[in-house]
């Protein structure tokens, strides 16, 4: 049985307390055509005067608390908006030029652009996208997003290795934001980490320490659970004293544990 949108809000709460993330873990839903976006939710051109990047949307949302649904006349980033399926013809980042800037030559820039397609959803298909943050959450989510350091990004993949979700990546290095259609054009993949490209670094404003995972909400629960069985070989957050580490007896890792095994071993 699925978790109710109040299950899904709580327990994005308690793994964002647990784990310390400086800001709101975010559920993203796509908005088929005749999709009609909710009342409550800000617009960037409507209510700030300014067409945003998908990921300058996404981390308003997850940086300030508010909800924001964003359609093409949104949109500043024509990538971000090919990546969505808002594009009719998405074919125009690349005979634009815009793949080639990114790419050492011509048969690069293709292969870049074949592997983009292949993470984008398909033209046309989505009207507008939902970004919110967990807490409030009205709806299911097609997938939810959490961002953090490095180290906290490695606890929730290992959390999630805990239950046998091995989490792939692919670095493009263009739409760092297609790590989201990325899931959810393929029903296998369950869960990717993204780290900023150089348009949502320097239009999006993700902080440079900042890693993040889109996984499908149905892993929530096991995320949750696989966060509290780690603890004892993954605490965090982690110690760094000046003396020599000390490992659990139950843990043999240590050089004395392996010259003693392999003392018996030799006897």
């Amino acid at each position: 049985m699925s978790p109710s949108v109040c299950e899904f809000s709580e327990l994005a709460g308690q793994i964002r307390s647990y784990l310390g993330l400086r800001t709101y873990p975010t559920a993203v839903k796509v908005l088929g055509e005749g999709g009609g976006i909710p009342s409550g939710f800000k617009r960037p051109l409507r209510d700030f005067g300014s067409r945003l990047p998908a990921c300058r949307a996404l981390n308003v949302a997850r940086t300030y608390g508010w909800p924001i649904a964003q359609s093409v006349e949104d949109m500043f980033c024509v990538i971000g908006a090919a990546a969505f399926g808002m594009l009719e013809e998405p074919d125009y980042i690349y005979e634009a030029g815009l793949v080639a800037e990114h790419a050492r030559d011509e048969d690069v820039a293709r292969e870049l652009y074949k592997a983009l397609r292949e993470r984008f959803l398909e033209p046309g298909s989505c009207s507008a996208v939902l970004f919110t943050p967990m807490r409030k959450l009205s709806f299911e989510p097609d997938v939810i997003v959490f961002y953090g350091t490095p180290t906290q990004v490695a606890v929730i993949l290992k959390a999630l290795a805990w239950s046998g979700v091995r989490t792939k990546m692919e670095f493009v290095g263009i739409a760092s934001c297609s790590a989201i259609t990325h899931v959810l054009r393929d029903p296998e993949n369950l869960a990717t980490l993204s780290l900023p490209c150089a348009g949502e670094r320097l239009l999006g404003l993700t902080e440079e320490d900042e890693a993040w995972v889109v996984l499908r909400p149905g892993l929530l629960p096991e995320l949750a659970r696989g966060l509290r069985a780690i603890r004892r070989i993954f605490p965090y957050p982690p110690i760094r004293p000046l003396e020599e580490p000390r490992a659990p007896e139950w843990y043999p890792m240590r050089l004395e544990d392996y010259e003693r095994w392999l003392k018996g071993r030799r006897a």
